[in-house]
């Protein structure tokens, strides 16, 4: 990515939106910079703060989780989870966990996973709480500020009942590293970087994967294994 400084996926929103003025330049360089990696077109973002993370589960009365791996960082941020043992926890609790990587066996791919298992922990709530659709959008009111979107009023109306109607457990989760490994680390100019296992700028074997995990047919991908 040219205006980046090491061509790290990470500092693409930040290049296109410096001065903090222009979000959506910033999330449309991003939306693009990850369909040229994944292989899938992307319609539309949401850019939520760490207050958007807090109030939704402080919201929601607490969500609960259950981690694949002990996370002691209790110096940075004071998370300090035992592997297989489920939590209920706050919104500050939420925040620190979302934010640990010390202490855990993976770093930045641990702390990845932390956040999908907070992701789901608000999933299994909101449907345990059988909110309703206004509910659902009332949510909106209580992120305030710390939610901007490229979706209309109307569309996040069509999600929701989208959404309600759902069935969670045909959800598929894909994952580059597991239990099929397409990515690995290394070192460019001395500055570390987690690349494709092709090569830096390589990511056929990245976009085959993630179309076959995504197909429509389940012959395509039912020889693989699935994370739900």
């Amino acid at each position: 990515t040219a205006c980046t400084a090491t061509a790290k996926v990470n500092e693409v929103y930040w290049c296109n939106n410096m001065d903090g003025d222009n979000e959506q330049a910033g999330a449309e360089a991003l939306m693009a910079e990850v369909s040229d990696i994944l292989g899938i077109d992307f319609q539309y973002y949401a850019h939520l703060n760490w207050g958007s993370l807090v109030s939704i589960v402080d919201t929601l009365g607490g969500i609960t989780v259950t981690l694949d791996e002990d996370i002691e960082d209790y110096y940075y941020t004071e998370a300090v989870f035992e592997a297989g043992t489920p939590y209920t926890i706050n919104g500050g609790q939420a925040l620190g966990l979302a934010r640990a990587r010390h202490g855990t066996a993976s770093g930045d791919f641990s702390r990845g996973a932390s956040q999908q298992k907070i992701l789901i922990g608000i999933k299994d709530k909101v449907f345990e709480k059988n909110l309703s659709i206004s509910d659902l959008l009332g949510l909106l009111d209580v992120l305030g500020d710390n939610l901007r979107t490229s979706f209309s009023v109307n569309e996040l109306k069509t999600l929701a009942h989208l959404t309600s109607d759902f069935d969670f457990n045909n959800m598929r989760q894909v994952s580059l590293i597991e239990p099929e490994n397409y990515m690995t680390t290394g070192t460019i100019n001395g500055i570390s970087y987690v690349l494709p296992l092709g090569g830096a700028g390589y990511y056929a074997n990245i976009q085959d994967y993630v179309a076959k995990m995504f197909s429509n047919d389940p012959r395509v991908y039912e020889d693989a294994t699935i994370l739900i």
